[in-house]
């Protein structure tokens, strides 16, 4: 889930199993340049969340099995 959290931020949100999942980002999905969100996520024992600022232009996620 994305979800707006209020301070011009939105936290990418998952849950905490299965887990070994990294958040990656990328600004255009014509490519394959894939890298980690620099970000250390937080987990609460149930979801598993980033903040993220937001940047110019388009960016997407994926979430990738390790």
């Amino acid at each position: 889930r994305i979800i707006n959290t209020g301070t011009n931020a939105v936290a990418v949100v998952w849950p905490s199993t299965p887990t070994r999942f990294v958040l990656q980002q990328n600004t255009d999905l014509n490519t394959t340049n894939w890298f980690s969100v620099g970000t250390v996520p937080t987990d609460d024992g149930t979801n598993i969340s980033v903040i993220v600022s937001p940047a110019a232009g388009n960016r997407f996620f994926r979430l990738k099995w390790l």
